[in-house]
């Protein structure tokens, strides 16, 4: 059971397989580090870097946490679930889910407790605050199959991006960085899961569709930037983000991944 205490294993083992794995890192680790970044944040800086590593892993072990109960547990509940590792995997998680619960929470505790001699109490805190609300967070996420998970992957999305911000950024940042991430991650992710749920949307389309809201960012943020002179990093990012969505679907649309 030790492999599932390891950080990266279980996004790996469920959701991120072998290119898919370079999908999530750019897709959740490398926006918010763009976003502080635009915060004036040195990319060679070694402790910045060593910070913002283990506060993401410290945040992904409660984020494992969420997806291991989904899959063991509360999948069982479900009418139509989708199965995310095998029947024997399942059983044996299930059978165990407080032990590899206690691990992954440990793990994030341990976490918590270097940052706050790294960094000092003040700083780690909040961090550690966003840790328990996407707990339990996730707790009702996993709890629920009706329209209260429409808004628990609002929050989910908030504080997978957001934990990281939390802990390292400038207090006069600190707003103006969860913003973008409610309007670049949370809001089309929560729009597309629900219209998902309604079949409004195939995940065919979808992927053009993000790509179309994250051009339309762009020139928002562009404009933002000549007149209220945020960073341009940000305008960078979402032009990523359109080009990434756009190049991923296309890409797939032709079978070449």
């Amino acid at each position: 059971m030790f492999k599932y205490f390891v950080p990266f294993y279980y996004t790996i083992h469920s959701r991120s397989h072998g290119l898919h794995f370079v999908s999530y890192i750019l897709m959740v680790f490398l926006p918010s580090y763009i976003i502080l970044l635009s915060n004036g944040f040195c990319p060679f800086d070694w402790k910045f870097n060593a910070l913002y590593f283990l506060s993401f892993v410290g945040m992904l072990s409660v984020y494992e946490l969420g997806y291991i109960w989904n899959d063991s547990v509360c999948i069982k509940k479900d009418p139509n679930p989708t199965k995310r590792i095998c029947d024997e995997e399942i059983d044996r998680l299930s059978k165990r889910i407080y032990q590899v619960s206690l691990m992954k929470i440990c793990f994030s505790v341990v976490i918590t407790i270097l940052l706050v001699f790294l960094t000092g109490l003040n700083q780690t805190a909040p961090y550690g605050i966003s840790l328990v609300a996407l707990l339990i967070i996730y707790v009702v996420h996993n709890n629920f199959r009706n329209f209260v998970n429409y808004i628990t992957v609002f929050f989910l999305t908030v504080l997978n991006y957001s934990c990281t911000l939390i802990f390292l950024s400038e207090r006069e940042f600190l707003l103006q960085n969860v913003v973008v991430v409610v309007f670049l991650f949370a809001i089309p992710k929560c729009f597309f899961y629900v219209s998902r749920k309604l079949n409004y949307v195939s995940t065919f389309d979808e992927g053009y569709k993000f790509g179309i809201y994250y051009l339309v960012c762009t020139v928002v943020l562009f404009f933002l930037h000549f007149v209220f002179h945020i960073s341009i990093l940000f305008v960078i990012l979402s032009a990523y983000m359109c080009v990434y969505r756009i190049g991923i679907n296309f890409l797939r649309s032709r079978h070449k991944i």
